[in-house]
C-alpha cells in the first residue's frame, strides 16, 4: 500500500495507520528509529495532520510507537509474551524467547519487613528481611522494576554475591532453596515518577504491576516480590482448561 484510496469507505486514519505497519512489518521502519513527522506525512499523503496525528495516536495506544517530548515519535519493539505455564525467573524466561537477560542492581540490604509483606512471608513486624531490587533489562533495554523481599536463614550472605544474574539459580546452588509454588496477581495501573524514569518510558504508557509470593518445597514461603513492567512491552499469556462442565 502506497497511497490512500479517498473512494473507498475506510477511513483515511486507518490507511495511514495500515500503511504505517505495513512499513513496520517490512522492516523499513526499524525499532527505536523516528519515524517521518506528522507533517511529512501530511504532505507526503496530501491529508490534514489532524488525521495523521489520529493514526499515530492509535498505533502508539497499541504499542506500536512511542513518543518523546522533543524528540519526535519512534517506532517500538513487539511486546514480549512470557506464558504463564510454570515457575519460572526472569532469566529463565527471557532466554527461553532468545533474549538476553541482564540487571542492573538499584538496592540491597537487610530492614524490617514492610506491613504489605508481613502476611504473605508469615512474619512477625519486627522480623528482618533482604529487600533486593533489580532493573531488569532485555537485550539491554529496561523492561521491569523488580523488587524482591527475601527471609531464610543465613540471608545476609547473599548481599556480597553477584546479584546481577538469576536469583532462583544463586538460591538453589549457594542456600539449597528449590522454588516450588507461587501465587500471583496482576494489576494495570499508571506508572509513578521514578518508575517511568527508570523503565524510560513515556508518562502515558500504563505499567503492569505483578506481586508473587513463592513458596520453597515445604511449602513455607521465602520471597515477595513486585515486578513492575513497560505496558506497551509485556504481555502475560496463560493457558486455561475448562473444568467440570461448560
Amino acid at each position: 500500500m502506497s497511497e490512500l484510496d479517498r473512494g473507498t469507505a475506510t477511513p483515511l486514519y486507518l490507511q495511514v495507520k495500515a500503511w504505517m505497519l505495513d512499513q513496520i512489518d517490512r522492516g523499513a521502519f526499524r525499532p527505536h528509529r523516528r519515524i517521518p513527522s506528522e507533517r511529512a506525512l501530511s504532505d507526503r499523503f496530501g491529508i490534514s495532520r489532524m488525521t495523521v496525528r489520529q493514526a499515530l495516536l492509535e498505533l502508539t495506544q497499541e504499542g506500536r510507537l512511542y513518543s518523546r517530548v522533543g524528540k519526535g515519535t519512534f517506532v517500538a519493539d513487539l511486546p514480549i509474551s512470557q506464558s504463564l505455564r510454570g515457575l519460572t525467573g526472569f532469566s529463565e524466561d527471557m532466554r527461553a524467547l532468545g533474549i538476553a537477560p541482564s540487571s542492573r542492581v538499584l538496592r540491597a540490604e537487610i530492614v524490617p519487613v514492610p506491613a504489605e509483606c508481613r502476611s504473605a512471608l508469615r512474619l512477625a513486624a519486627t522480623a528482618p528481611v533482604l529487600v533486593l531490587q533489580r532493573l531488569r533489562l532485555a537485550d539491554g533495554v529496561p523492561l521491569t522494576i523488580e523488587t524482591a523481599h527475601l527471609t531464610f536463614p543465613d540471608m545476609n550472605r547473599l548481599i556480597g554475591m553477584e546479584l546481577s544474574h538469576s536469583l532462583y539459580d544463586l538460591l538453589r546452588s549457594e542456600f539449597s532453596i528449590v522454588p516450588a509454588s507461587a501465587e500471583m496477581e496482576a494489576v494495570a495501573r499508571r506508572g509513578r515518577p521514578q518508575e517511568i524514569a527508570l523503565l524510560d518510558m513515556p508518562g502515558d504508557i500504563a505499567v503492569l504491576a505483578l506481586e508473587r509470593t513463592t513458596f520453597d518445597l515445604a511449602g513455607v514461603p521465602f520471597e515477595h516480590t513486585t515486578s513492575v513492567f513497560r505496558g506497551d512491552r509485556y504481555r502475560l499469556a496463560m493457558h486455561l482448561t475448562l473444568e467440570g462442565g461448560g
